[in-house]
């Protein structure tokens, strides 16, 4: 039981990660103090680091080149930034091994979401203002697929939810009919009568 909660606590989390609103990811951005929480200050071990960045290289190689360009700008926030993506890493790892297919709509979700940056980062560097009329139609199409994505993931979740929560729902009415049984096991249980019995 505690297996199901931990995987479905992964992919919630996971979930949050990858599909949160720009306008949120900006306004966390925004307010987000200057000093770095003890916890994200944390480093990496070298093989933790070296896992993370063979992953990026992979999966998102125009990630991978940014996170070298910090690396030599900024180390600390380098290895902030990487603790925080090793973390994604973990919780991504969980969903791919449990559900294969909801993390294949990730990764393109996430490689989408990757894309718009860069068009984005082209459309602000860009002086020629035709090249930025075809850039930001192009940046709007990609948006709407972004969202198409994003709704499909988070129904995709919501069922997985709704279906947990049923069988908690279950399971809880078990519980309860139970009650008289359970109350006296644990209390075998604790007198040393039972050792082998579950509370």
């Amino acid at each position: 039981m505690k297996r199901n909660h931990t995987i479905i606590a992964a992919a919630c989390a996971a979930v949050i990660f990858l599909t949160g609103s720009s306008a949120a990811q900006n306004r966390a951005r925004q307010v987000r103090p200057r000093t770095v929480p003890a916890v994200t200050a944390a480093k990496l071990t070298p093989e933790q680091e070296k896992e993370t960045m063979d992953y990026l290289r992979k999966e998102f190689p125009e990630e991978a080149k940014r996170f070298e360009e910090l690396k030599v700008m900024r180390p600390e926030a380098y290895h902030t930034a990487l603790v925080r993506y090793y973390a994604k890493l973990k919780l991504l790892e969980t969903i791919k091994q449990n559900d294969p297919e909801r993390y294949e709509e990730l990764i393109k979700e996430r490689e989408l979401d990757i894309k718009s940056r860069e068009l984005a980062r082209k459309y602000r560097e860009s002086s020629d203002e035709a090249e930025k009329e075809k850039i930001s139609a192009e940046l709007e199409q990609l948006l709407y697929k972004i969202f198409e994505y994003r709704q499909l993931n988070r129904q995709a979740e919501i069922e997985r939810i709704e279906k947990k929560l049923e069988e908690l729902k279950k399971e809880n009415a078990l519980r309860l009919e139970s009650k008289d049984e359970m109350v006296r096991r644990q209390l075998a249980k604790l007198l040393g009568e039972q050792e082998e019995l579950e509370w």
